[in-house]
């Protein structure tokens, strides 16, 4: 019961803590590149899922992955042009 407690707890503050920092970093950054950059949150979710749960993730996962990847590239090149 204690581990479970204790788990839940370490969830509580890890969304917290990320919840905050995203927060945080809308507030100092572009809106262009902050809109555009939340996309990426899925992304790493399931990069992450797959490097450390073994989730399986397919080629059109892949394939969506890296047009948010490349877009995301190209809406900090093109507000990077205009600062």
């Amino acid at each position: 019961m204690l581990a479970f407690v204790l788990r839940r707890l370490a969830q509580a503050v890890f969304v917290m803590l990320t919840v905050g920092l995203i927060a945080f970093a809308l507030a100092h950054l572009p809106a262009a590149f902050s809109s555009v950059g939340l996309l990426s949150q899925p992304v790493m979710a399931a990069a992450f899922a797959w490097v450390l749960l073994g989730e399986p993730v397919v080629a059109l996962q892949v394939a969506g992955g890296a047009v948010v990847l490349v877009g995301i590239y190209l809406a900090r090149r093109g507000s990077k042009g205009s600062e």
